[in-house]
């Protein structure tokens, strides 16, 4: 069967690379490795499918090789072909696209793959939901559709199943899972909703989005979702609706505000049963492939007697709220590392013959990815004389110095992770300075030549003008080009604490 055959290379072909060897004494010769491939697949095939003589039909041979067994393979393959097409292992991806056509072979294979696999979970579900609620209602087990994938019933599977047909009257998405129970009540009318309830809400770090190329690196991105709950119970005409013990539940997810047109969840009683207790689940939301058809049946511990039990039953939130959200198994395309990272922007610049110095900013609106201004801190302020004649003259006769900036230190658990670089003010940058200090890492006081000692923060002396941050294991660079603390430059640099000589505020580029 091709479900069977290896994503990259076919049976026959491997079957045969192994069967054939002129010099091994138990090896075949080329004819004879044919023949011996030709029957391995048709014993496998054999296996497989059976000939139904009367219908004259092939059909899966539910005694041959198990549905689950396929299904174990399929979601190995369709594993392997993931890892293929991931951009996680930079150099492995290039190694795939080196090669013209096979992303696009193994993305069109991976297609196949699952669309086999979503169908051979269609019927596993569908068998189990007949198990755990009962069969089907008559008019759908009549319909052409059901009859054609399941001449027999869910115990035995046309091979049909295995292929897509174009004809959208048979389409196996076509067959809706419904109760026996719950359409007699829409029948005579006697179903009716007693209960419903809606939940927004919004978090700004729900999921954390890793970087495809620096495995250390992520984002956080913020999501808006909630639900919508409905319960009915089957009330006689003469009786008034309460909300006590429904007998059907339909939960909606709903993304930013919007509710989906399908329940992601369906609440049913068992057979003999008078309380809600065996769940459909659908985990794919709606735009993606699957959407509409449930990929779980689940039967709690617990019965749900109302609505409000989604809410206030911790296991029943956890498995009927929170979990429809995010698919706990499957292929998800739109992760990181299945889209192809960006390039770094390349800068070029002109340089002067024999400048061999040019620095390299990534331009935009910079900020440290993290907090930190609660941080244990240590402030220091750097004084000195001042660069050119003059001020090294009144350094000299008159002993005053100038400031030269001043440095916050910011360490976490595994030491300094952010350090501060800020420009004394204009008022503050005259060569008058006869002292200063600094008190409880917070207030610097500074002693100017001829006036009374003043005291404040670094904002009231100076003004940020260069951040260095690490994350990752990298370190990063931040630039405020006038002084106002928005960055408008960044660069990787080399660990500032493994550098002989600190740069001052004054020093930036």
């Amino acid at each position: 069967m091709l479900f069977l055959a290896s994503c990259v290379t076919p049976f026959g072909v491997a079957c045969r690379d192994i069967a054939v060897s002129p010099t091994d004494e138990f090896k075949y010769a080329d004819r004879q490795a044919d023949i011996a491939c030709e029957r391995a697949q048709l014993y496998a095939f054999d296996r497989l499918t059976l000939y139904d003589k009367e219908k004259k039909q092939w059909e899966v041979n539910p005694y041959g090789i198990p549905i689950k067994d396929v299904v174990t393979i399929l979601k190995n393959q369709a594993a392997d072909i993931d890892n293929f097409l991931s951009f996680e292992q930079r150099k492995f991806a290039d190694h795939i696209d080196w090669y013209r056509g096979l992303r696009t072979g193994l993305e069109k294979q991976e297609v196949v793959t699952q669309e086999v696999l979503r169908r051979l979970l269609f019927v596993s579900v569908l068998a189990e939901f007949e198990t755990k609620v009962g069969p089907l209602p008559a008019s759908v087990r009549e319909t052409v559709t059901y009859k054609h994938f399941f001449p027999q019933g869910t115990e035995s599977y046309a091979v049909q199943l295995l292929y897509s047909g174009r004809d959208r009257d048979r389409r196996l998405e076509n067959i809706p899972f419904l109760a026996t129970y719950l359409e007699n009540a829409k029948a005579d009318g006697t179903l009716k909703l007693v209960a419903q309830v809606a939940f927004d809400s919004y978090d700004d770090f729900a999921q954390k989005v890793p970087d495809p190329r620096y495995r250390n690196e992520f984002s956080w991105q913020r999501v808006e979702r909630g639900f919508a709950a409905y319960g009915y119970k089957i009330v006689p005409a003469d009786a008034k609706p309460n909300e006590s013990a429904v007998q059907y539940l339909e939960v909606y997810r709903r993304i930013k505000g919007k509710t989906e047109s399908h329940p992601a969840v369906r609440g049913f009683l068992a057979p003999g049963g008078s309380q809600v207790s065996v769940f459909l689940i659908d985990y794919d939301q709606e735009g993606l492939v699957g959407y509409g058809t449930p990929d779980e049946v689940w039967v709690s511990g617990f019965s749900v007697a109302t609505v409000s039990d989604l809410l206030t039953n911790f296991s029943a939130r956890q498995k009927l709220i929170d979990s429809i959200y995010e698919r706990p198994e499957g292929i998800n395309r739109n992760r990181p590392q299945r889209k192809r990272p960006a390039e770094k922007p390349v800068y070029t610049a002109i340089a002067k013959m024999g400048d061999v110095h040019l620095e390299v900013w990534q331009k935009g609106d910079w900020s440290v990815p993290f907090m930190y201004t609660k941080l244990p801190v240590t402030l220091a302020v750097a004084i000195g004389p001042g660069k050119t004649e003059e001020e090294k003259r009144l350094a000299k006769e008159h002993g005053v110095s100038k400031l030269l900036g001043f440095k916050r230190t910011f360490r976490g658990e595994s030491g300094v992770v952010v350090m501060e670089y800020w420009k004394p003010k204009l008022e503050f940058s005259k060569q008058n300075v006869r002292g200063s200090s600094v008190q409880s890492s917070e207030t610097i006081r500074i002693q100017r030549k001829g006036e009374s000692e003043i005291g404040g923060d670094v904002a009231f002396f100076g003004t940020l003008h260069m951040v260095d941050y690490t994350v990752g294991g990298r370190w990063f660079r931040l630039v405020s080009e006038d002084d106002t603390g928005k960055f408008a430059k960044k660069k990787d640099i080399a660990n500032p604490m493994e550098v002989e000589s600190q740069p001052q505020p004054n020093e930036g580029p």
